[in-house]
């Protein structure tokens, strides 16, 4: 484990990944790996290896808004939600003066486990690409003189906000989707709507409405087309967009990311290509660890 160095390049010979290059304050080193996992959310490995992938998303939806959240502290929250609850034409008042004024102003403050701490998960800003250093330069950069315009309006309108001051901003920017691999299997939304099963399930992900049943999660969608001894976990997996929707959140993430750790051991182990470990071991190494990876273990409740 080594913190303070970012991952640049894979080192990728014939077809097989056979590790990641860093660079650091020690300068440009290698990190040898039998089986490399891309958990970088943009698919920053398997691009670079030359892995095919997906970047469309639906310019309408929350995926193709970038932001920096940021947290005001000195506010008086419990003033600040009773005047929401007890004055709800006062505060829909102000919310449209704010609108008025300035559509960012009326940007929701969200309550933290502190009362002296509001956190603004919002603006989110769109038509920008988080492939873009310099789309993501822009938004670092919107996100913040947004964040000094919205402090100085709710300092001057909104109770418990009068002697706030920005605590702090998120450590880098959120985005939800950039790359999505083009993987050995892919969830699809249309699949998942009619069905949802899969017998190389590595775990669950709960339906995207009640129209949907739980999803058996394909080990295939962390499996490269062609590269070799890499594996795609977290939100950069091989799904459409539709179903990016659910399958980035975090619960999901950790599904996927436990799966891949499991058969990246299971493949060294048994000196096997990932895409070449038998899904059985995969399942019942899952099982002994506490994980469900089928349906059948949820009950008989709605949710199958």
């Amino acid at each position: 484990m080594l913190f303070h160095c970012w991952a640049v390049a894979p080192l990728v010979t014939d077809g097989n990944v056979e590790g990641v290059i860093f660079e650091s304050k020690e300068g440009r080193f290698a990190l040898q790996a039998k089986v490399t996992v891309d958990c970088t959310g943009d698919g920053d490995i398997f691009a670079g290896a030359g892995a095919e992938f997906e970047s469309d998303f639906d310019s309408s939806s929350a995926h193709a808004r970038l932001n920096t959240c940021f947290r005001f502290g000195n506010v008086d929250m419990r003033r600040f939600l009773d005047f929401r609850m007890i004055y709800p034409d006062k505060y829909r008042e102000l919310m449209n003066e704010a609108r008025q004024e300035d559509e960012w102003l009326t940007n929701t403050a969200f309550v933290t486990p502190y009362d002296s701490v509001a956190l603004f998960v919002t603006p989110k800003f769109s038509g920008y690409s988080a492939l873009s250093v310099a789309d993501l330069t822009e938004v670092e950069f919107r996100s913040r003189d947004t964040m000094r315009q919205i402090l100085a309006w709710y300092r001057s309108h909104m109770p418990g906000f009068e002697r706030a001051w920005i605590l702090d901003s998120a450590a880098q920017i959120g985005t939800r989707h950039s790359r999505r691999l083009t993987g050995v299997a892919r969830v699809d939304a249309g699949a998942w709507r009619n069905d949802g099963s899969d017998s190389a399930s590595i775990g669950l992900c709960p339906g995207l409405s009640t129209k949907f049943p739980t999803l058996e999660i394909p080990y295939g969608c962390m499996v490269p087309q062609q590269l070799e001894n890499l594996l795609a976990a977290g939100r950069n997996l091989s799904c459409d967009i539709t179903s990016h929707a659910a399958l980035r959140e975090i619960p999901e993430c950790w599904v996927l990311g436990q799966g891949a750790g499991v058969a990246a051991a299971l493949a060294v182990r048994q000196k096997l290509r990932v895409r070449d470990v038998a899904i059985e071991g995969i399942q019942a190494e899952l099982r002994q660890q506490g994980a469900i990876v089928e349906r059948t273990n949820l009950g008989t409740g709605p949710q199958n």
